[in-house]
């Protein structure tokens, strides 16, 4: 008796898999993805703890040369409400605890006390040293020692400043600058807080642009660019009984619907208002809650609602919305915008084969002679001396401008 063997069969990789394989290989071992050759990533600011000592690294070599290294003890103040800092402090061991008076957001002209507890990796002081203000709250070490790596005010303003608060406090000063009116009368303590409080942020274009961040409302203010405000429309289409080439359309009555909508109901999305550097949206209007698209590359400011309210009048804001919903257009002016658009679609599409079939040879008095459409191109030449030498123009010619005439009239021409 013989026993047969099952032999293995050899693999063999299809089109798709030698593909992939090749594709990885190839970008396994390609230069560029090397790590000296990387371009330097923009890196954000995800822990608190470590947001501006670990992220930072390139600066942070030149920070350790000029800053030194403070030990506090325990129950000891570093700094005194109103006293001027010299120094720029970064928390690098242990915990300090900073006590401030801020005023309530829901309740106006409340002070209400907050205590911050500044963990490692956290910084103090240095909104103060930018702007030459006196401190207004207390820093002390509390039941535990705090080591502090102390940046003097000179070494501040050659390594620190540049690289960040430079940039948001122009973005500040030319946002203030654009709105004259909002911000005449707002107090320097509200500026400060803005800049803190405030982000900036540049969107791409073809892109769209967030509108909030951590579900806090913001408003924002566009320093440059132009953004163009999108509405979505839920609309109902549906064919006449006799005329099934006729559609009806119908504004569905659950606009704001997220679920699966039914076969004849389409989304239409409309153009309705074009926002340019100088505008400002979020206090609550009605284009706000629509689909915003960057036209080309923005750069906005984000700052807190409850900042610009507790600083500023309240009533500006609100006749800035009034202003703009006034301006954008209600749903139903959009959706006979919409209609409209759709008959005049099926209006082309009947007079197009009747314009097609038209005879070319015979003319009318809105045809273009072809005199006035070749002028400005580079045609005129050829086609004077063409005319010139037809025997027909030759007869009209001396009719009109002459015997002794050798070349069309400039006045004939224009």
């Amino acid at each position: 008796s013989f026993k047969y063997q099952k032999k293995k069969k050899k693999l063999r990789f299809n089109g798709k898999d030698f593909f992939r394989v090749s594709v990885r290989n190839a970008l396994h071992h390609y230069e560029w993805l090397k790590d000296d050759l990387l371009p330097p990533e923009e890196l954000e600011e995800k822990d608190r703890s470590s947001g501006h000592l670990l992220n930072f690294q390139p600066k942070l070599t030149n920070i350790f040369k000029v800053a030194r290294l403070v030990f506090v003890g325990p129950n000891r103040t570093i700094l005194k409400k109103g006293h001027q800092p010299q120094n720029m402090y970064f928390v690098i061991g242990g915990m300090a605890v900073s006590r401030r008076d801020e005023k309530s957001e829901q309740i106006h002209q409340e002070e209400i006390e907050n205590t911050v507890y500044i963990i490692p990796g956290c910084k103090f002081a240095d909104i103060n040293l930018f702007f030459g203000e006196p401190i207004n709250y207390s820093v002390w070490t509390g039941d535990q020692s705090v080591y502090l790596l102390c940046l003097n005010s000179k070494f501040f303003e050659y390594l620190w400043a540049p690289n960040g608060y430079d940039q948001q406090w122009a973005a500040v000063k030319k946002t203030m600058f654009l709105f004259k009116n909002y911000f005449n009368d707002f107090p320097k303590e509200g500026i400060i807080d803005m800049f803190l409080k405030a982000t900036v942020e540049n969107t791409p274009a073809k892109s769209c642009v967030k509108k909030c961040t951590q579900g806090k409302p913001l408003v924002m203010f566009i320093i440059d660019g132009i953004v163009q405000v999108i509405e979505r429309l839920l609309v109902y289409e549906r064919p006449l009984k006799h005329q099934h080439d006729k559609q009806i359309y119908q504004l569905y009555h659950f606009q704001e619907t997220l679920q699966t909508l039914p076969p004849n109901v389409k989304p239409v999305f409309m153009n309705t208002v074009t926002l340019t550097s100088g505008a400002c949206v979020g206090f609550g209007e009605e284009l706000f809650k629509h689909i915003m698209y960057a036209v080309t590359d923005i750069k906005t400011l984000r700052v807190p609602v409850s900042v610009l309210q507790q600083h500023s009048f309240s009533y500006k804001w609100k006749q800035n919305v009034l202003t703009l919903n006034q301006v954008c257009p209600n749903r139903r002016q959009l959706f006979e915008a919409f209609v409209d658009g759709r008959k005049w679609g099926q209006y082309k599409k009947k007079i197009m084969p009747s314009t097609n079939k038209s005879n070319v040879f015979q003319t009318s008095i809105h045809d273009v002679p072809i005199l006035m459409r070749a002028e400005h191109l580079r045609l005129k030449p050829a086609l004077m001396e063409a005319i010139d030498r037809d025997p027909d123009f030759q007869m009209y010619k001396e009719v009109c401008f002459g015997q002794g005439s050798n070349s069309v009239s400039e006045e004939y021409l224009h």
